[in-house]
């Protein structure tokens, strides 16, 4: 992977929530080398311009605003350069007017899961990125994309972070970042050696019952406005993956949000309905009709929403039918739900960036589980998120020495491989136990590695003595991220060549 030579324009157009409805009416322009430092309200006028470093917008005693007129076009390398603008500060692009840069290029062959991402501000997230773990704060091997006007009702603060209608690679932007940092990650991880791409579009404070609603037969202009941008923005993503060489296949979508239609006793009564349509027609116009759907249920958390707990009945309606329903209903099939009530929350509504990290483990297990069920199968159970240990892990999936190699010579290497990665931190000699035949212990310690988090463990252990059998054991202390447990002890033996 690596960064085009070639310059693309894109038109951003960021709509600017300031005090003031009076743009600047001097004019400036980038400097011929450095840095650009703009503090006083301005306009760049018709023409083309190169920013060749960084641009700042506005400082801690100026609220300024950069207005971009018809026919101007700013050129920045977003590689190699920031775009900062201050909080109060903004950039004004007129219609016809060009803040232009160098994106990533993607390119590449044979199939790509991908994996979409819609609903309203839990989605758009309000996570920190200073609060990110280590893991999280770079570029991921994953692909992503989102529209240009993502977060189309405020400023653009940070253009640099906007994918702008094309492909990057997943990382944090500098001051926000929703569930899709550690849902990439962890898909990444349970599907070794597939290309993974994201498609994320949300719009903060949507409802379901006007915005997202999907179109009803016989009066198509009834169709939500969010509905039809995410539908668009999905095709666009699609098409330019085709147009990279890649073969792209729909895999599946997790869907957070309800809070806004929890506000209205008729949004909330008719989200049942809604969520269902909403399902049915996405499955219908991305020709995706089996295609994995995973709920992030709306929290019960401190919240003054009046119809919350009609929301979440309709959400836990979809998944499981039944006793879950107002009315008798079936489960739609391929669906899972996620509850979020024991994760960390900075207001009524929004999750922190511990939550968001949770939320986006939690439901890349839920869409691991409901890949991989049958039309028969039943709906898996709730995770619930961050509130109780949820036992994932049930056994390792390899060991060796084991059944495989049952004799083996003395020097050999002891290693466990799991199903989900384990904090290998947690490996210790009080984790992991190696007896002799007569029970005494065995000095044995796993290695250690640059990424914490890893499938396979492999032990530095004392000598072994030739003809003997061994005894080794796995306790459940041994964890991985926040929702990977180790469910049961395990234990199996091997032998050593006789001299």
């Amino acid at each position: 992977m690596k960064h085009s030579n070639i310059y693309i324009s894109l038109m951003f157009i960021c709509y600017i929530i300031l005090a003031k409805n009076v743009y600047a009416e001097n004019y400036c322009m980038p400097p011929s080398e450095g840095a650009w430092s703009i503090l006083t309200d301005c306009t760049l006028p018709e023409g083309v311009y190169s920013a060749p470093g960084n641009v700042k917008i506005g400082d801690a005693t100026h609220d300024t605003v950069l207005t971009i007129a018809s026919g101007a076009d700013l050129r920045m390398n977003f590689c190699n350069n920031n775009l900062t603008i201050v909080q109060g500060s903004g950039v004004n692009i007129l219609p016809g007017g060009m803040l232009q840069h160098k994106p990533f290029e993607v390119s590449g062959s044979g199939s790509i899961k991908v994996y979409l991402l819609g609903g309203q501000s839990n989605m758009t997230g309000m996570g920190n990125k200073d609060d990110l773990p280590l893991d999280l704060q770079g570029e991921q091997s994953v692909y992503y994309y989102e529209p240009i006007n993502y977060k189309s009702d405020t400023y653009c603060q940070d253009c640099s972070c906007f994918c702008g209608d094309h492909w990057g690679l997943l990382r944090p932007c500098a001051w926000y970042h929703g569930p899709e940092l550690s849902f990439g990650r962890d898909l990444l991880s349970q599907n070794p050696g597939d290309q993974i791409a994201l498609i994320k579009y949300s719009k903060g404070g949507s409802n379901m019952a006007e915005d997202w609603i999907p179109p009803v037969p016989g009066n198509p202009g009834s169709t939500g406005d969010q509905y039809n941008q995410f539908v668009d923005t999905v095709r666009d993503g699609i098409a330019a993956l085709e147009a990279a060489g890649f073969t792209p296949e729909i895999s599946g979508m997790i869907w957070m949000q309800g809070e806004s239609d929890a506000y209205d006793e008729n949004y909330a009564n008719s989200y049942y309905d809604n969520l269902k349509n909403f399902i049915a027609n996405l499955r219908s116009d991305l020709n995706a009709p089996d295609m994995p759907f995973i709920i992030g249920q709306i929290a019960n958390y401190n919240t003054n929403r009046a119809h919350n707990d009609v929301v979440r009945n309709a959400q836990e309606c979809i998944v499981f039918g039944g006793v879950s329903c107002t009315s008798p209903q079936d489960p739609i099939p391929y669906t899972g739900l996620v509850n979020p009530d024991g994760l960390s929350f900075i207001d009524r509504a929004h999750h922190d960036t511990p939550g968001l990290i949770g939320m986006g483990e939690c439901t890349a297990v839920m869409m691991d589980t409901v890949s991989n069920l049958s039309p028969t199968d039943p709906p898996p159970d709730v995770i619930y998120c961050g509130s109780s240990p949820q036992v994932i892990a049930t056994t390792p999936e390899t060991v060796d020495p084991g059944n495989d190699r049952p004799i083996v010579p003395i020097n050999t290497e002891i290693s466990v491989e799991f199903s989900l990665p384990i904090d290998t931190g947690t490996v210790t000699n009080l984790t992991f136990l190696l007896e002799d035949h007569l029970g005494n212990p065995v000095t044995a310690q796993a290695y250690q590695w640059m990424d914490t988090y890893e499938k396979r463990v492999a032990f530095n252990h004392d000598d072994l003595e030739p003809g003997r059998t061994y005894t080794a054991a796995l306790t459940t202390d041994i964890k991985g991220r926040s929702i990977f447990y180790l469910e049961s002890s395990y234990t199996w033996s091997f032998i050593t060549e006789a001299e």
